[in-house]
């Protein structure tokens, strides 16, 4: 192995020895690093700055960011989240001002948890217990810790089973989402949840490769630190409850889908084809 890697496996180790005693980690349930803050930040200052347009082709995009920000004209929306820290960061820097207004409380679920096998996406929290949030009262500038009775923790069940798959909890996810009765739910997730989500939940229809905003759903990730809006329908088939995700009502609040090389891989293509 190259000395570096090598080196750099040996800090990580000692690092994860050294917070045994503090209950914590760097590897499981990893945290926002400076640049997560940074990016939570930026979807903060997007939400503070934006400036309704007005007109019939921007109400959608009027309508998600309202609700996003909160207010007695906006539509009702609820402010959930994984239970897992990075996320849980995300929500309560990009959102503060809403909270801090509000007092409302952040809904902690476990069907918007991470899908991978990889070890940063187990919690660290008990179930039925608040996310940790390292960090975020230091980010805020606040001049304690954020209450940690500003999360609801009712349906935070802890780790993921260990014979559960994603596509359960995509399913657990859609099926409380229509036990609301809030016009928007704004969640905290993760990037791979999310495009299974949209894999799972955008017609056959949809094809890969192709340069549009529902394509990129199911081809790439959400940036970080991003916010994209969408309808979620729900209906009933012979007696079977089905959701799907409304491809013509996507809508781009800060980032998008991270579709660069995408792009790049599909101009590869054209030249290709243009010589031959």
């Amino acid at each position: 192995l190259p000395h570096k890697f090598s080196y750099q496996v040996i800090k990580a180790l000692l690092g994860e020895i050294m917070m045994l005693p503090l209950f914590d980690s760097v590897l499981f349930d990893s945290p926002l690093n400076s640049q997560g803050f940074s990016q939570a930040k930026i979807l903060s200052r997007t939400l503070d700055n934006y400036v309704p347009k007005g007109n019939k082709e921007s109400d959608a995009l009027d309508d998600d960011v309202a609700a996003m920000k909160g207010g007695h004209n906006a539509p009702t929306s609820v402010l959930v989240s994984s239970n897992l820290r990075r996320a849980a960061q995300t929500l309560f820097v990009s959102h503060w001002k809403r909270l801090a207004t509000t007092g409302e409380t952040v809904k902690i679920i476990s069907s918007l948890q991470e899908i991978s096998r990889n070890v940063d996406t187990l919690v660290l929290c008990h179930a039925q217990k608040p996310v940790p949030l390292p960090g975020v009262s230091e980010c805020l500038d606040l001049d304690g810790a954020v209450p940690l009775g500003m999360q609801d923790c009712v349906d935070n069940k802890g780790n993921k089973p260990l014979f559960g798959t994603g596509l359960m909890r995509l399913q657990e996810f859609a099926e409380w989402a229509f036990t609301r009765d809030e016009d928007v739910i704004i969640a905290a997730g993760h990037s791979l949840w999310f495009k299974h989500f949209f894999n799972t939940f955008l017609g056959k229809s949809i094809k890969t490769g192709e340069a549009t905003i529902e394509s990129d759903a199911k081809d790439c990730k959400v940036k970080n630190g991003g916010a994209v809006g969408f309808n979620l329908e729900c209906g009933t088939i012979n007696g079977k409850t089905w959701y799907r995700v409304d491809e013509r009502s996507f809508e781009i609040i800060e980032g998008g889908f991270d579709n660069a090389k995408k792009i790049k891989k599909a101009a590869k293509r054209a030249k290709k084809n243009k010589k031959a």
